[in-house]
């Protein structure tokens, strides 16, 4: 698929959930955070959302927001895999 046709996929202005994995600690919630608050405008977050592993051994976190174009999305997710308590980033 070439990128013309994945970038056609979403309109924008587009309302976008990411879900972050991670241990469940502080810091990886601190992190997800900073990430989020560093990245994204305040005016455009619009929530976060926690659900626990089963053994309670990883936290998701779904970061929701407005974003209006396709790069300011690449930032978060290039951010995210940088840090080192992000396990996965979806």
């Amino acid at each position: 698929m070439s990128d013309e046709v994945k970038e056609s996929l979403l309109e924008f202005p587009a309302r976008f959930p990411i879900k972050i994995m991670g241990k469940n600690d502080a810091d990886f919630r601190a992190a997800v955070l900073q990430i989020a608050e560093d990245l994204i405008p305040e005016a455009d977050r619009m929530g976060v959302t926690e659900q626990l592993s089963k053994n309670q051994r990883y936290l998701s976190l779904t970061v929701t927001a407005m974003f209006y174009e396709k790069p300011a999305i690449d930032r978060v997710y290039q951010a995210l895999s940088k840090n080192p308590h992000v396990l996965m980033a979806l």
